[in-house]
């Protein structure tokens, strides 16, 4: 049972770091609004299905109309990535 809570743990905390790395790049890429195509697509692509629920959320909450240049989406899904990889991490 350790041996399948250790792979799990893994394999989490290797996806999470792996979306995390993406949402930077994404971020950088916004900075660029010109880019498409390629590597950008996929991207965007990986991404979009993260931010989504949390985008639906902030809608639902009306939290969404916050006249501010910042993604919050963006910010909530990035610090749940990283709860999730420092809950991982503790189980490895």
């Amino acid at each position: 049972m350790d041996t399948f809570v250790y792979l799990l743990s893994s394999i989490i905390y290797l996806l999470c770091n792996i979306a995390m790395l993406m949402l930077a790049v994404r971020a950088i890429l916004s900075w660029f609004p010109g880019l498409r195509g390629g590597i950008v697509d996929v991207i965007y692509a990986f991404t979009e299905p993260l931010l989504l629920p949390v985008r639906k959320l902030l809608y639902k909450a009306r939290l969404d109309s916050l006249l501010t240049p910042l993604d919050f989406s963006f910010i909530i899904t990035y610090l749940l990535l990283v709860i999730i990889r420092l809950i991982c991490g503790s189980l490895l």
